[in-house]
C-alpha cells in the first residue's frame, strides 16, 4: 500500500507529466469536449468524430439491433383494427407504472360498399387511436376505455382523440399544470396538439390547428434541455424529406424548416429516386437520435431503416456510412416490405428496446402492382445492447483512440466496452497508465494506480485508450 509520501510523489509526477506532454501550457476549459462536474453527464459515443482527435487500427463498426423471434408482439385481433396497427404514434416507458405505454394508429378493414358504425355515425373510411400496455413490452394488453362506441359497444382501447397520422406524446411529469404532463402533437386538419393529467384522457387544445400544414406518416416531439424548447419532426409540406417546428409552450409553434433531405449521392447514385420516408427521432445521451425511413420508390419500394444524428436537431450527420441499421425481415415474413422505427430508444438496463412497424411486401408504388399482403401492419420488437449503436473496433493488432480533450474531476471514468479472449484494453493519462479491462462491461469503472485520478482533477487532457482484440461503445465519467 502507498503511503502518505509516496502518493504526493506520485501526484508530483503526474502533474509534471502533465505539463511537459501540454509544453507547459493546460487547454483552456472552454475548447475542452465537456467538464467532467458540470452539467449533465452524458455518456459519450461513436457515431461520429465529434469525440475523437485521431485514431489507428480502429474500425468503425455499426451494430444492427437483434429481432424478438417472435414478434409480432403487438397484431390486429379487434374489429377496429383489421387493416393494421400502425406504428404512428408513440412508445414510452413509464417508470412509475412499470409499464411499457402504446398510443397508435389502428383501422378497421371495410370493403367496397360496407360501413362501420363509430358512435352513433357511419363510416366508409375510419381509423382512430388506440392505447396498450405491457409490462415486458411482448405481452399486451388492450384497456377497456370506455370512450368511443364502435359497432355499438364501448369496449374497446379506442382513445377519444379524433385524428389521422402521427401520434407523438410526450410525458413531462414535473409539468406545474398536472392536466398538461401529457402533451400530443398530431395532424388532424392541419397540426393539432391536445393534452391529458394521465396519457389516456385527452383534451384538444382550443386554437387547433396550431400549423396549417399536412403532414402524414409519423411525428416525433422531444425537449430540448438545452434550449428549453419543444422539437418537432415530421414532413409539414415539404414531402418525403425531414422538417422540424420548434415551440416553447407547445401551442405557438415556428414556421417549419427543412433539416434533412436526399442528397447529391441519393439524387445520382444506384437508387436515383431515394426518398425518406420519415424519421422517428429521440434524444440519446445528449444528441439528436434518428431513425431514418429510407425508401427507394423508384425500385423495389421496400423502406428500410439507417441512422442519423445531430447536435442541434439541425444539422444532420448519416452514421456508418448510410449502413442499414434495422433491416428487412426474409421474403415471405411480416416484416419483408417495410421496418420503420417508433419513437422512442428505450433504456431498460443493459439494453435499448426498438419497437418498429413491421409491414409485408412493400409500399404501392410505380413498379409495384398488383400488391397484396399476406398479413395487415402489426408491432415489432428488436433489442441492442445499451450505447451500442456503433464501436471502434481493434483485432490483434494494437489499437488507439486518442480522444479529444476532456475535462477531469472527481468523477470516475467508466467505458462500455468488450473485451474478447485474449485481449486488453487500458486508458492512459499523461502517460500513466489504468489496470488493464478484460471481460465484456457495459459499464466498467476504470482504476488507476493509488493517487493517479485525484492528482488530475481539474485538469484538461485527452485520453488514451489502447486496445486488442476488444471493441468500444461508448466513455463518461461518473
Amino acid at each position: 500500500m502507498m503511503g502518505a509520501r509516496g502518493r504526493t510523489i506520485l501526484a508530483m509526477r503526474v502533474v509534471a507529466a502533465l505539463a511537459m506532454a501540454a509544453g507547459g501550457v493546460l487547454m483552456p476549459i472552454s475548447q475542452a469536449d465537456g467538464a467532467n462536474d458540470a452539467g449533465p453527464s452524458y455518456r459519450r459515443l461513436f457515431l461520429t468524430d465529434e469525440h475523437v482527435d485521431r485514431m489507428e487500427n480502429l474500425r468503425r463498426v455499426l451494430h444492427q439491433p437483434v429481432k424478438y423471434p417472435g414478434s409480432p408482439v403487438l397484431k390486429p385481433e379487434r374489429p377496429w383494427e383489421t387493416a393494421f396497427i400502425h406504428h404512428y404514434g408513440t412508445m414510452l416507458h413509464d417508470e412509475e407504472q412499470g409499464l411499457f405505454r402504446y398510443w397508435h394508429l389502428a383501422a378497421p378493414r371495410i370493403e367496397p360498399g360496407q360501413t362501420v358504425t363509430v358512435d352513433g355515425q357511419p363510416h366508409e373510411k375510419w381509423g382512430c387511436f388506440a392505447y396498450a400496455t405491457s409490462e415486458d413490452g411482448i405481452h399486451w394488453k388492450r384497456p377497456s376505455l370506455g370512450q368511443v362506441s364502435f359497432e355499438g359497444s364501448r369496449d374497446n382501447n379506442i382513445l377519444d382523440l379524433r385524428g389521422w397520422e402521427g401520434l407523438a406524446i410526450l410525458h413531462e411529469p414535473k409539468d406545474p399544470d398536472p392536466n398538461r404532463r401529457y402533451k400530443a402533437f398530431y395532424q388532424m386538419n392541419g397540426m393539432s396538439v391536445a393534452f391529458s393529467p394521465d396519457g389516456v384522457h385527452w383534451t384538444p387544445y382550443s386554437g387547433n390547428p396550431i400549423l396549417p400544414c399536412g403532414s402524414d406518416t409519423g411525428h416525433y416531439v422531444v425537449r430540448d434541455p438545452r434550449t428549453n424548447l419543444y422539437v418537432a419532426f415530421g414532413r409539414f409540406g415539404f414531402g418525403r424529406k425531414i422538417a422540424r417546428t420548434t415551440s416553447s409552450d407547445f401551442v405557438t409553434w415556428s414556421e417549419p424548416q427543412l433539416v434533412l433531405q436526399p442528397d447529391e449521392h441519393e439524387r445520382s447514385g444506384p437508387w436515383p429516386a431515394t426518398q425518406f420516408y420519415g424519421m422517428a427521432v429521440d434524444l440519446y445521451e445528449g444528441l439528436y437520435l434518428g431513425g431514418l425511413w429510407v425508401y427507394r420508390e423508384g425500385t423495389d419500394g421496400r423502406i428500410d431503416t439507417q441512422l442519423a444524428v445531430s447536435q442541434d436537431g439541425i444539422h444532420w450527420e448519416r452514421v456508418a456510412d448510410r449502413a442499414t441499421f434495422l433491416p428487412l425481415g426474409p421474403e415471405g415474413a411480416w416484416d419483408d416490405g417495410m421496418i420503420r422505427p417508433a419513437a422512442r430508444f428505450i433504456t431498460r438496463g443493459d439494453l435499448i428496446y426498438i419497437f418498429y412497424g413491421m409491414v409485408n411486401a412493400p409500399h404501392q408504388g410505380p413498379n409495384v402492382a398488383n400488391l397484396v399482403r399476406k398479413y395487415p401492419g402489426a408491432l415489432g420488437l428488436a433489442k441492442l445492447r445499451r450505447d451500442g449503436f456503433v464501436s471502434l473496433d481493434a483485432d490483434d493488432e494494437l489499437g488507439t483512440l486518442v480522444t479529444k480533450p476532456v475535462t477531469l474531476g472527481t468523477r470516475a471514468l467508466h467505458l462500455n466496452v468488450e473485451v474478447r479472449p485474449g485481449g486488453e484494453a487500458s486508458v492512459l493519462v499523461s502517460g500513466v497508465r489504468s489496470r488493464p479491462i478484460h471481460g465484456d462491461h457495459t459499464d466498467v469503472c476504470v482504476q488507476w494506480p493509488e493517487g493517479v485520478w485525484q492528482a488530475l482533477d481539474g485538469r484538461t487532457m485527452s485520453l488514451r485508450v489502447e486496445m486488442r482484440r476488444a471493441r468500444l461503445f461508448s466513455f463518461w465519467f461518473e
